[in-house]
């Protein structure tokens, strides 16, 4: 319902005239949450989704609740609510409001402080973005999982990636996932593949590429002061991997020419033996 808008923890207002907002009553419980569709709410109360009858908004009624375990955070799409509960993204079927049921369920293993769900225009991808506390830290690290819903009987984790600080908002604009996180500020993936597209400098200072722009004259990519052991991908920003070598020596030399690629944009990336990812960077190419 269009006019309705919903203030945390438990407050109802008609907003007929936006200019005059009118409270109109009080929801039976409290939550985090409220997503309305058609003439119910859904509102994530944290141990449970309670699913309210609005038909008449002045007197909301409780008809039925989903129990979970610690609700971080809900999506509504079509007739089913996506909901991430602790470790356990869950897929609910609401079609019938007096007697949902859960379709099916994936378990992500990061610990769940901070959520955020959000699924494509599609509905063929959803993804999710969790918090892993620190015992060292105020924040600790977090990660993005790219969920494939596809198939709600049968969905799962195709991929999934590390960022430094808590995800704590996430969106999926057309081919593009942003992610927010606590102090780090946004990251930037294309999928699928999951590719980050954000620019990240490098987490040692030695770590140093040659140049960001590269021609048919000037083909030789240039990285010093690589770690031990550890691997460089090249992405197109279209997400297609089209270079992809291991190292073990401190210095990698590259001849653009030697690869099958055309002009554009593309995105070197450097991680080190156990996949933690050192440096992201831009660079152009010209032919």
């Amino acid at each position: 319902n269009g006019n309705l808008l919903y203030l945390s923890p438990d407050y109802l207002y008609n907003i007929s005239n936006p200019i005059s907002p009118v409270f109109i009553s009080q929801l039976p419980v409290v939550g985090n949450e409220f997503l309305i569709k058609d003439n119910f709410g859904y509102l994530n109360s944290g141990s449970e989704i309670n699913i309210i009858d609005l038909s008449n908004p002045y007197y909301p009624s409780i008809i039925t609740s989903i129990n979970g375990t610690s609700f971080a955070t809900i999506d509504l799409v079509g007739t089913y609510i996506y909901a991430q509960d602790m470790n356990d993204f869950k897929v609910v079927d609401i079609s019938n409001p007096y007697n949902p049921w859960v379709v099916d369920s994936c378990f992500l293993p990061s610990a769940i402080l901070y959520a955020d769900v959000n699924l494509d225009g599609n509905d063929d991808y959803a993804a999710v973005t969790t918090a892993v506390p620190s015992p060292y830290t105020d924040y600790g690290s977090g990660k993005v999982y790219l969920v494939n819903t596809s198939d709600l009987n049968n969905f799962n984790i195709e991929q999934e990636k590390t960022i430094p600080r808590w995800g704590t908002n996430l969106e999926i604009v057309g081919e593009y996932i942003f992610v927010s996180s606590m102090v780090h500020g946004m990251d930037i993936y294309r999928y699928p593949p999951l590719v980050s597209v954000s620019e990240s400098p490098p987490t040692s200072p030695s770590l140093n590429l040659n140049s960001t722009m590269f021609s048919s004259s000037r083909p030789l990519l240039f990285l010093s002061g690589l770690p031990p052991s550890g691997s460089v991908q090249i992405y197109s920003v279209d997400g297609r991997k089209v270079f992809d070598q291991t190292f073990n020596q401190p210095e990698l030399h590259l001849n653009l020419n030697n690869l099958n690629i055309s002009s554009g944009i593309y995105f070197l990336k450097v991680t080190d033996q156990e996949e933690s990812d050192l440096m992201m960077k831009k660079f152009e190419l010209l032919r």
